[in-house]
Order: structure tokens, then sequence, then C-alpha cells
């Protein structure tokens, strides 16, 4: 891929980061032919989510739950304004190791303020410009298991 091409993908990955508010990494991946996965995410959330992904057997092969996310995805569960099935594998792959991110808690999906009135980034950035939360939590837990898994593709090979 050229450099230029490159250098594009990471002004529009820093403006995904920016659009969805303040304290966020947007993670890209770069496919040949100029195809991408992207996964936006707080900075106060990044390590524990990373971190605290467990897969069925209790170890880190990221590969289960992007079997998981195809099948779903290409039996339609994912779509309608319902968020269920999202956070329920959310939980079944985050929640029982050490990630401390409740999708069940709404606070969690949107910027809100603390007792000191600073604000608090949600995983979906502000809730007015959000048309349908379901639909973008979905997003988010999809390519959330995309990026995951192409990150820790090499090192499960190892």
């Amino acid at each position: 891929m050229p450099q230029r091409d490159v250098l594009q993908h990471c002004r529009e990955a820093e403006t995904s980061a920016k659009d969805n508010g303040r304290d966020r990494l947007a993670l890209r991946i770069l496919f040949n032919g100029g195809n991408f996965i992207e996964w936006v995410c707080p900075w106060r959330y990044l390590k524990v989510v990373l971190e605290g992904y467990r897969d069925r057997d209790g170890k880190k092969n990221w590969g289960h739950i992007y079997e998981d996310v195809a099948v779903l995805k290409s039996r339609h569960a994912f779509k309608g304004n319902q968020s269920d099935i999202a956070i329920a594998l959310f939980e079944i792959y985050f929640v029982g190791g050490d990630c401390c991110l409740n999708l069940r808690n709404k606070k969690a999906w949107w910027n809100h303020k603390d007792a000191n009135n600073r604000t608090i980034p949600g995983i979906l950035g502000e809730e007015a410009n959000c048309e349908n939360p379901a639909k973008a939590l979905n997003e988010w837990i999809i390519n959330l298991a995309q990026v995951g898994f192409h990150l820790c593709q090499k090192q499960q090979q190892n």
C-alpha cells in the first residue's frame, strides 16, 4: 500500500477518534486494496477490554469471538433495535475475565460527568449524536471482535 494512502488512513482514524469524543483511540487495520476495519475506544477502557478478553477455554484465542460474531452476523442476530445479543456476547468473552466494563449499565455507553464535573467518556460518545444506540453498540462489539482477532492473529500462531 502506498505511503500516502497509509497516511490518509492515519488522518481518517484520528478524525474518527476525535469525532467520537475526547480521550479516544481509533485502531484501524488496513488490508490490501484499501479495505479496513476500525474500532474506537476510550483510553480508559482500552487496557481492560483488550487484556480482559478470555475465550471459551479461558485463554486468549480471539478466533472464538471472531467466529461467533461471523455466525451471528450471518444469521442477522445484530439487526433491529436490540443489543441484547451483543451485550451477552461481550459478557461471555470479557466480563468473565478481568474486564470491569458493564454494558448492561447504559451509563458506560455515553459520555457523562462525574461528581467533580469531569467528563467521563462512554464507549459510544455523546448520546445526542447517536440515532440508533443499539445499532451503534452492536457495531462497537463487532468491530472489537474483528480488530482484536486481526491484532492478535500473529501472536496466536506462535
